[in-house]
Parts: structure tokens; C-alpha cells; sequence
């Protein structure tokens, strides 16, 4: 089964949890001055279809997520939609792998409840899938 699933209107509510990730992570890749090449190349995709998931053309997967956030160096949180924006300090702006990293986030229970919502929701259509 190919994790590139084109939306039409029969997946509606996949299409517009997709769409809200997909826009996150074309936010942060912008934020962060990455070209959509050097992303398409570290995922092992070419360039237009990158652009089709960027663009929430195409299903985000668990492990493209987990993928692009590796990339960008984030939590894979920071790309999961959950309707409000969430202070993340790191470092003064930077990110690191070290014990010396200190995360400081801003999230309500509702915020937390709402994210942890969506992932079950991707991870259920992952499931489905494979069934």
C-alpha cells in the first residue's frame, strides 16, 4: 500500500485534518528558510510530489511527520494543528540535541486533549489503511 493517497470529497474530514498539518509544515519551512527541494530530498520524494503534500494533496503519513520534524530539527508537536498558537522557547530560538536543551511550552489541557485528538485520528486512518 503506497502512502500517497489523493484526496477527493469521499475523505472530507482526512483531507482537512491533512490540509492543517500540511500547512503547518509549509509554515514552518518557510519560517525556517528551507527550499522545498532540500525537504523533498531528505524524504527521498521529488520535488513535485513534495509540493502535492505541502500543499495537502497527498496523505502526510506518521513517518513523513516524524520525518520532516527531524529535519527541521522540532518536535514532532509543532506540526500537529491544534487551532491556537503554542510559545516554544528552545535554546533562545535554537534547537539541540543535548541535556542542556530547555523546552518551555504553553499549552492547555484543551490544547494538549485537541492535538492528541488529531494524532489519533491520522494514526487511525494509518490503520486503516493497512487493513
Amino acid at each position: 500500500m503506497t502512502d500517497e493517497t489523493i484526496f477527493d470529497d469521499k475523505n472530507t474530514h482526512e483531507m482537512n485534518t491533512n490540509q492543517l498539518t500540511a500547512n503547518r509544515i509549509k509554515e514552518e519551512r518557510i519560517k525556517l528558510n528551507y527550499a522545498q527541494q532540500a525537504v523533498a530530498d531528505y524524504l527521498g520524494m521529488d520535488i513535485s510530489n513534495y509540493s502535492r503534500l505541502e500543499n495537502g494533496k497527498l496523505e502526510i503519513t506518521i513517518s513523513k511527520l516524524e520525518a520532516i520534524a527531524e529535519f527541521f530539527k522540532i518536535p514532532v508537536v509543532v506540526l500537529i494543528p491544534n487551532g491556537t498558537t503554542s510559545n516554544i522557547t528552545i535554546n533562545n530560538g535554537s534547537y539541540g540535541n543535548n541535556n542542556s536543551s530547555t523546552m518551555v511550552h504553553n499549552y492547555s489541557d484543551a490544547d494538549i486533549q485537541k492535538s492528541l485528538k488529531m494524532v489519533i485520528e491520522l494514526l487511525q486512518g494509518q490503520v486503516k489503511k493497512v487493513n
